[in-house]
């Protein structure tokens, strides 16, 4: 994903001088801090530079947390090749142009909405069909943003979509519709595991269905992991 959000060129400078031969440098637009910088174009291109040096410089929070957050929302939102595009994307869910531009931004607004590292908050949409900004977004525990989920029918007896109690196998049972095609994805003994079968499903393969996220981090990244490898196997 981070390759995909580059510093934007507001204009070509032409050629200078620069270790021992010549290179075409151009002003850029910084994506994180909209600060402008001149540099190599070709750096840009190759991704060996993306920022203006703020990245580094300004908030040194690169291998936080919150900054993991910031980056898994532009790709959701953001970048085509993420996983779950389609899913956030997909379906309208953008990102306030303060938060867009600006990581600084989104930590101005995170640390006195409640946010402390560490202690395994996320990132919650308080109106799950709208977009990422400051009066829609709050921190939460994974239980209350599973909640959190466009309307489950009254009639689940789970509380996790896609879940429902199998009264002659005296199980839960995982199920997904899927172009007007029901498909079983087993039977479990606890409703959390079907429910986990469910979301495993729709982040495979990239469909727009709604769930109830509670796979873990370590499940999602893991899960991706091999769907890459998959992917990867299959070009």
């Amino acid at each position: 994903m981070k390759e995909n959000i580059r510093p934007v060129l507001l204009e070509e400078l032409g050629l200078r001088y620069y270790l021992n031969s010549n290179h075409n440098f151009g002003r850029f637009q910084c994506p994180y801090c909209s600060s402008s910088f001149e540099a190599r174009i070709s750096d840009v291109k190759a991704s060996r530079i993306k920022s203006c040096g703020c990245l580094k410089v300004k908030h040194k929070m690169c291998d936080t947390k919150l900054y993991s957050v910031w980056w898994n929302m532009q790709g959701r939102c953001r970048n085509p090749k993420h996983p779950q595009y389609l899913q956030y994307a997909g379906r309208g869910i953008t990102i306030c142009k303060e938060w867009v531009d600006s990581f600084i931004s989104f930590y101005n607004w995170a640390i006195p909405a409640g946010y402390i590292e560490g202690i395994g908050l996320s990132l919650d949409r308080i109106d799950n069909d709208k977009g990422y900004s400051p009066d829609n977004c709050r921190w939460t525990t994974k239980n209350i943003q599973a909640r959190n989920t466009r309307s489950i029918k009254i009639t689940n007896t789970s509380g996790y979509r896609g879940v429902s109690w199998c009264n002659t196998r005296l199980k839960w049972r995982a199920s997904i519709k899927v172009n007007n095609i029901y498909i079983g994805l087993g039977y479990f003994n606890l409703k959390e595991d079907a429910a986990k079968a469910y979301e495993y499903y729709v982040r495979f393969n990239n469909l727009t269905h709604n769930f109830t996220s509670i796979l873990s981090d370590t499940e999602i990244e893991e899960l991706y992991k091999i769907k890459e490898e998959e992917d990867d196997r299959s070009i």
